[in-house]
């Protein structure tokens, strides 16, 4: 399955998020992300850039990506560090949106980095 090439869909009122064993499926499609089952499950990616500015430059890429899938991170911007979240709001959990969106920031991020 190429998550990078799927795009997100709307989720209804009554959405469920996926359970734990589809979450492990999905995970292994994605570098670089991590599980986060400790409350509310989400997958969690910290990346690093080499200035603040760097940081502020990525963080519009993702937005862009995010608004053309109509499906929002959690960003946390520290310095030259960001901390992506993604879960699904609405599901209270994950959904395949937050895997595919995970897929399309990894992309973009390995080409801001070469």
């Amino acid at each position: 399955m190429d998550l990078k090439k799927m795009h997100c869909s709307p989720l209804s009122a009554d959405a469920k998020p996926l359970n734990d064993n589809e979450e492990n499926d999905l995970i292994k499609e994605l570098k670089d992300w991590k599980l986060n089952r400790e409350e509310v499950h989400k997958l969690t990616r910290t990346v690093k850039t080499e200035t603040f500015p760097d940081a502020i430059n990525l963080i519009g890429l993702l937005a862009r990506v995010s608004q053309e899938e109509q499906h929002h991170p959690d960003l946390h911007l520290y310095y030259n560090k960001l901390v992506l979240d993604l879960y699904s709001h609405k599901a209270g959990g994950l959904t395949m949106n937050d895997f595919i969106l995970a897929a399309k920031f990894g992309e973009l991020i390995e080409s801001v980095r070469h």
